[in-house]
């Protein structure tokens, strides 16, 4: 190196410090993107267990407007019932809207199968609330008791969902936290 001039020295040391300046942003740049990335997958992953508790709030929401009829019923009171009525329906709808949203992300494939089963029982259950809340209103207007035959039913579908949403909850929450543990270990690095 003793042969070289000084302008070469400087050449040499400037090529090098510009190919580690290159190499450290490259690797920046790459890190980066993987944080981003895994930073999306969080996000996404915590709008999905959002949405699923919101839904699942609605689950219970609408078995309290069950109750709320039932309730109507036995004070005589049409209104209590039409309010409950009404009550499920904006429940009903809310919880049907966060499914679908959930169903609409990009999720890894046992995931989105599992909102996608979930469907037919929260229909159903839907259903059911309405058809007993409805049945409860003619009760309170004829004076009969018809709703009574429909609360078993109503208990079967609501344990039927319980189960699954329970279910769902368990997943959804485990990817969840890995998604947040994944994205702790890359920010370490």
């Amino acid at each position: 190196m003793k042969s070289l001039s000084i302008k070469s020295r400087i050449t040499i040391v400037s090529a090098i410090a510009v190919t580690v300046i290159g190499y450290v942003a490259i690797d920046n740049y790459v890190n980066l993107k993987k944080l981003a990335t895994l930073a999306a997958e969080t996000q996404k992953a915590g709008t999905m267990l959002r949405q699923h508790l919101d839904g699942d709030m609605m689950h219970d929401a609408i078995r309290a407007d069950v109750l709320k009829a039932h309730l109507g019923l036995k004070a005589d009171s049409a209104k209590m019932i039409e309010e409950a009525k009404a009550e499920a329906i904006e429940h009903g709808a809310r919880f049907m809207d966060n499914l679908h949203k959930n169903q609409s992300l990009d999720l890894p494939p046992h995931l989105h199968s599992l909102f996608v089963e979930e469907e037919p029982s929260l229909g159903a259950y839907r259903q059911m609330a309405n058809n007993y809340i409805t049945v409860a209103l003619e009760d309170a207007k004829k004076g009969t008791s018809q709703s009574e035959l429909l609360m078993p039913e109503f208990k079967k579908t609501f344990k039927v969902l319980e189960g699954e949403q329970s279910a769902v909850s368990d997943k959804v929450e485990a990817y969840s936290r890995s998604e947040e543990h994944t994205s702790e270990l890359q920010s370490r690095l």
